[in-house]
């Protein structure tokens, strides 16, 4: 299993250009974040260049349901192709009077066909309508069912096992049902999303799954508890990982 250190939560005593190398020496060989839009690409790139580090995931500026969304894409899009990012993020939002799911699905489909010649996968994240009320996608099943109707080979599931946990009635069932169609994986520990161990997840079983039947980056989108490296032990205790 690779493990990526999210830096938009992990690290959180440092600047976010500080947060790149103390990630290398923690032992982390990718990152993810929300945002890298305050920056130049050129900037970032040295960041994870002289950190020794991949680019996995970025967001997009703004949501799905946003009027501005095409040239969110675009821009969300040359950001991943520039920083070598694996993934681009299309963040859903909040339903309300003027928007319907009706527009969320055709928006998916027309980044999907912005994205389709650069190499960048696009992955769609259920969340919780606890932390996120309104929130457009609210099951792995209306999420997966969006999937199939864009019908894009580089457009999948972004399973956060936090939101997931919350959502689903049995969230080791659910992983093991939508890992087919999962391009990436973010870990949480509900109720406080701190780091694993400290919630209500059955971590042994959700590492089993993932070990078995999962090849791609587990992005660490947690609230450290206390120090970041120190909270770090569940990698050995949980997953049974010797190193990140």
């Amino acid at each position: 299993m690779r493990f990526d250190a999210n830096l938009s939560w992990l690290f959180p005593e440092l600047p976010f250009e500080q947060r790149f190398d103390a990630a290398a020496a923690a032992g982390f060989t990718g990152v993810e974040y929300a945002s890298p839009y305050p920056y130049k690409p050129a900037q970032v790139r040295k960041w994870l260049s002289d950190a020794g580090l991949t680019q996995v995931l970025i967001n997009t500026p703004r949501t799905c349901l946003d009027p501005d969304f095409r040239a969110a894409v675009s821009q969300g899009l040359d950001y991943a192709v520039a920083l070598g990012s694996s993934f681009l993020h299309l963040v859903g939002g909040i339903r309300s009077s003027e928007s319907s799911f009706v527009d969320y699905v055709a928006n998916v489909a027309l980044a999907a066909e912005l994205a389709r010649n650069t190499g960048v996968r696009l992955v769609l994240e259920v969340q919780n309508q606890r932390d996120k009320p309104g929130f457009v996608l609210d099951s792995h099943a209306q999420a997966a069912a969006v999937v199939e109707a864009v019908g894009a080979e580089h457009v999948g599931l972004m399973f956060d096992v936090y939101h997931a946990q919350i959502v689903e009635d049995d969230l080791v069932a659910a992983l093991r049902e939508f890992l087919p169609m999962t391009f990436h994986v973010q870990i949480a520990d509900p109720p406080d999303r701190h780091e694993p161990g400290t919630g209500e997840v059955p971590w042994h079983s959700v590492f089993d799954v993932l070990r078995a039947d999962y090849q791609g980056w587990i992005g660490c989108e947690y609230r450290p508890v206390g120090d970041t490296v120190a909270g770090l032990r569940w990698v050995k205790e949980l997953a049974a990982c010797e190193s990140l």
